[in-house]
């Protein structure tokens, strides 16, 4: 079971646990990050913590042992737990205790610090000295060669000290001051040195020992230790002067408690004034070590005498000790005034230095809530890891640490773990450039990013991102986004959305990007760099779905991957309607040129681009001049390419052109026709006004014609309606005119259907009157593309209609199909006019000179006076209707002269031809007309008060043309029922 649980923690990071106020880190060999995992824990968790011991994993040969820990040093994050009593890190690979000398900051209550089993090689100096609370140190199975004396501030307060199987080679008196237990067994030491001039030994005595065992072969111990440590007046007082009462002999006590154990010493007499002193001291005590001390088998000729039964110790003469004095360093005092060595100067032993480098350096910060630990590793660069409380919203970096020169000039930032979102305490960063490269940030939004353009430039390449979506691309600061070596598969739009801003460099490479869209042409001040993305060329979309419309000032420059550049680019209909294009060419041409100048772009030469052809028509140019066609042999028949031969190719309003209007590209429908006509006895002047409206498609005409003429009045209004669409449009025109000395109507209907832009409907309506001839004439045309102009004049009955109209050879059906409907219109309205002279004759055939009554007019409803008109009032509710009533006629008296000859020829009228029907071809549906009371007798029939027709000579019947006395209703042809219409001078009926 352990080797399974050793096993699967292997591959994860330390096993961490929190028993009361001990955390343990139980850690494989392979955990290679130089810090503790703590941002799982709380802010107050770690300031409960009071011991910390790191670890390797349990030994599986032996389950009570563990094997070798990760750590090579003592990760200066530890600090994150201010109150560490005890820390323990045996059994790692510590080779260097604190490389930067920072934990001397956060280690002021520590009391225990074992680095046991470890392999360090140098004592850790500044870190001790500024550990004044430290009492037990272990240090045992290293690879020290020196404990320098000056590492402790004060060694008297030290209890435990072990520095046992290390490469020590000399060991110094200082060690006695330690209160309990010194251990230096089982290294190198073969002296007793004062390297630090040492000189204030207490006079406290431990109640443990200072162990030597397992070192040598021998240790140089002799009597000059009381020079080399200033206590020559212990040896002077003791020796050599006649005093029954001296002192206490502290320093030769406390060198009682040296326990060389199984390390050997020369015995002579270079020991004898400690043996002098010792002798009567010690003896009879079993709490001092020294008393078990052994002579090397030379210096005494037998094996293993104790020092204390040397022969030097037992000589009953007084002597001078053989001890090397001269040799002494340090030598602070003398026991023998006569020696000639000059005395060492005591001074002060200086505090241990650190030299640390400027990098790296840290900071503990209290972020009110939650702790975190700054680790800079050089001026640009900052490591953060914070407790699990600390506040991305709330926690602020304090202004001392936002001052201060170490953040000044940060612009890289990463997070232990790696982060996913930005916390906004970074939000104030003294550089305004960060680069979060190498974190864990899954998407770039509001939320994760939550001050983006507080910054000027911003990295996140080498990251997760699959998205981007943020609210305000409008960035005012940011000017460099970088976004390389993620995971996007789009476009980042919300950050290009609107432009121009303050960004101008976008950096997209090696996401996975298969499509290229336009849009991006559209932008302004900006690089985007799109290298090593699998873009395919053939993959033209618009995910967004947005026309692009209006964007010809682009200034974007696009950089594509090698791949793509030079590759072919091949484009039709389907291309511009996918942007809402079709009525923007300067838009598109400004996209396809900055496209073309990194690629090949080519055009589908048949039916698919068709509408591409005539849009480039439109501005005088030919498509296939600036891009070939992707099979070079359909060229010649693309050319020959029209709307007509490609029914079923797209249209342009499909999509999103169907709801797009063209700025710059106006397409405008301009129809101007002027009538004229002068005839007869009067004047007769037509005007038409015609009114278009473009857009997208969408004409409306409308003409308004007047005439005027004749020996009355005559009023004609035409109005002409013309509704475009992308597609569709349809004209109609209705033309009466009614002029000279009788009655003419005329209908006129005039349909059109354009194409995708523009649509021209020409009518030209020529009306002569005077002496009862009328001409009029009707076109109609079907365009595509077209402007008309069309002036018609008739004078004198000329009957003269001109007409200039041009079209293209798509048009020509239109138009043959416009002349044959003209033709036929003509031939009716001419039947009409004969019809109508014929009708006239015969009404006017009566004869006896009897004067012809008058038909009053019915007033018109709603009228409040004579011409007037009510409003709303419809041309149906114009007459009051009536009953039919004849017309009594006189007598006829007189013989009647015959009509003069006019230009249609002369009717006599008959009694057949007065009692015959009459019937006029162009009548539809029933007859309506004015009823005329019957006649009362032929003698009744008076002659007329004013000529007609323009004869002089008053009309009289001959008494060989009876006329039969039945009443008879004139038929009249259908006219516009018009208010101006009812009171029209002359003496004829209207």
């Amino acid at each position: 079971m352990p080797f399974l649980w050793q096993t699967c923690l292997g591959t994860h990071e330390c096993n961490k646990t929190i028993i009361g106020q001990t955390m343990t880190f139980t850690c494989p060999q392979n955990v290679s990050n130089p810090m503790l995992q703590l941002s799982n824990f709380t802010s107050d968790q770690l300031e409960n913590i009071t011991v910390f011991i790191a670890q390797g994993l349990p030994n599986p040969a032996n389950a009570s042992q563990f094997l070798q820990g990760p750590f090579t040093s003592i990760p200066p994050n530890i600090c994150m737990m201010p109150n560490l009593i005890t820390v323990i890190f045996a059994n790692n690979q510590i080779n260097n205790v604190d490389p930067t000398g920072y934990l001397s900051e956060c280690f002021s209550s520590l009391v225990t610090l074992d680095l046991s089993y470890n392999q360090i090689t140098m004592f850790p100096s500044y870190l001790i000295y500024n550990t004044p609370t430290l009492k037990n140190l272990y240090f045992q199975h290293n690879n020290l060669t020196e404990v320098p004396a000056n590492a402790f501030s004060d060694i008297s307060t030290l209890e435990i000290i072990n520095f046992a199987y290390n490469q020590l080679t000399a060991v110094e008196l200082w060690t006695l001051d330690v209160k309990t237990n010194a251990d230096f067994s089982y290294n190198q030491i073969t002296s007793i040195t004062n390297k630090y001039l040492y000189s204030s030994i207490t006079t406290r005595s431990m109640t443990g020992k200072v162990s030597l065992t397992g070192n040598g072969p021998t240790i140089n111990f002799t009597d000059v230790v009381y020079e080399m440590y200033n206590q020559c007046d212990e040896v002077i007082q003791w020796y050599f002067e006649d005093n029954d009462n001296p002192p206490e002999p502290y320093f030769t006590k406390k060198l009682g408690f040296l326990d060389f154990g199984t390390t050997v010493i020369d015995c002579s007499c270079a020991q004898l004034y400690f043996l002098k002193q010792a002798t009567p001291v010690l003896s009879g005590s079993n709490i001092y070590p020294v008393l078990n001390t052994m002579c090397s088998n030379s210096s005494q000729n037998n094996t293993y005498t104790r020092l204390f039964n040397s022969s030097c110790a037992n000589s009953l003469f007084d002597r001078i000790s053989t001890a090397p004095f001269t040799q002494t360093y340090p030598r602070f005092c003398r026991i023998n005034e006569s020696g000639e060595t000059a005395l060492t100067v005591k001074t002060n032993m200086s505090a241990p230095s650190f030299n640390a480098s400027a990098y790296p350096h840290y900071a503990t910060v209290d972020m009110n809530p939650g702790t975190c630990f700054f680790t800079f590793t050089n001026l640009t660069t900052v490591n953060i890891q914070c407790t699990i409380d600390t506040s991305n919203n709330a926690s602020r970096i304090p202004a001392a640490l936002l001052s201060n020169t170490s953040m000044s000039s940060v612009t890289r930032v990463t997070f232990m773990p790696a982060a996913s979102s930005l916390p906004t305490y970074l939000c104030s960063l003294p550089s305004r450039q960060i680069d979060l490269s190498y974190q864990a940030f899954t998407a770039l939004s509001d939320a994760t990013f939550p001050c983006l353009d507080y910054f000027t430039k911003v990295s996140l390449s080498h990251n997760m991102l699959t998205s981007v979506s943020i609210s305000n691309g409008n960035f005012k600061n940011l000017t460099s986004l970088d976004l390389s070596s993620n995971m996007l598969t789009m476009i980042p739009y919300s950050v290009l959305t609107p432009t121009p801003t303050s960004l101008n460099y976008l950096d997209l490479r090696n996401n996975s990007i298969t499509y290229l869209d336009f849009f991006i042409y559209t932008r302004k001040n900006i690089t985007i760099n799109l290298d090593n993305n699998p873009i395919n060329v053939t993959n033209i979309l618009n995910p967004q779905n947005s026309t692009l419309v209006n964007q010809t000032s682009s200034t974007a420059t696009i950089m594509l991957p090698e791949s793509v550049t030079d590759s072919t680019v091949i484009i039709d209909d389907s291309t511009v309607i996918a942007y809402g294009l079709c009525n923007d060419f300067q838009t598109l041409s400004s996209i396809l040129t900055s496209l073309d100048a990194a690629t090949n772009i080519q055009l589908n030469c048949n039916c698919s681009s068709i509408n591409l052809k005539q849009l480039y028509q439109a501005q005088g140019m030919s498509i296939t001049d600036s891009y070939p066609c992707a099979n070079e042999a359909d060229t010649a028949s693309f050319r020959n390419l029209t709307v007509a031969t490609c029914p079923s190719s797209a249209s342009f309003s499909n999509g999103l052109c169907s709801n797009t209007t063209s700025t710059n590209t106006t397409t405008t429908t301009t129809t101007t026709t002027t009538t004229a006509a002068t005839g007869g006895n009067g004047t007769t002047t037509n005007t038409t006004t015609t009114a278009a409206t473009g857009g997208n498609g969408t004409t409306t005409n409308t003409t308004t014609t007047a005439a005027t003429g004749g020996n009355g009045t005559t009023t004609t209004t035409a109005t002409t309606a013309a509704t475009g669409g992308n597609g569709t449009t349809t004209t109609t025109a209705t033309t009466a005119a009614t002029g000279g000395n009788g009655t003419t109507t005329t209908t006129a209907t005039t349909a059109a259907a354009g194409g995708n832009g523009t649509t021209t409907t020409t009518a030209t309506t020529a009306a002569t009157g005077g002496n009862g001839t009328t001409t009029t004439t009707t076109s109609a045309s079907v365009s595509n593309t077209s402007s008309t102009n069309v002036s018609g004049s008739a004078q004198g009955g000329s009957g003269l209609q001109s007409s200039d109209q041009n079209s293209s050879d798509s048009n020509r059906t239109g138009l043959i199909v416009g002349l044959v409907v003209g033709i036929v219109g003509f031939l009716i309205l001419l039947a009409a006019l004969i019809a109508a002279v014929l009708l006239y004759r015969y009404c006017r055939g009566g004869g006896g000179g009897t004067e012809k009554r008058r038909v009053s007019r019915t007033a018109v409803k709603g009228s409040t006076k004579g011409d007037g008109q009510a409003p709303g009032v419809t041309p149906s509710d114009r007459f009051h209707s009536r009953n039919s009533r004849g017309v009594k006629l006189a007598p006829i008296s007189s013989t009647s002269s015959q009509f003069p000859t006019g230009p249609v020829g002369t009717v006599v009228p008959s009694s057949t031809n007065l009692t015959a029907p009459v019937h006029n071809p162009i009548v539809r549906g029933p007859v309506r007309g004015i009823p005329l009371r019957p006649l009362a007798s032929t003698s009744s029939i008076g002659s007329p008060t004013t000529t007609t027709l323009g004869n002089p000579a008053p009309l009289h019947l001959t008494s060989s043309s009876p006329m039969s006395p039945s009443p008879f209703t004139q038929p009249h042809a259908p006219r516009p029922i018009l208010p101006h219409m009812l009171n029209t001078g002359g003496s004829g009926f209207a």
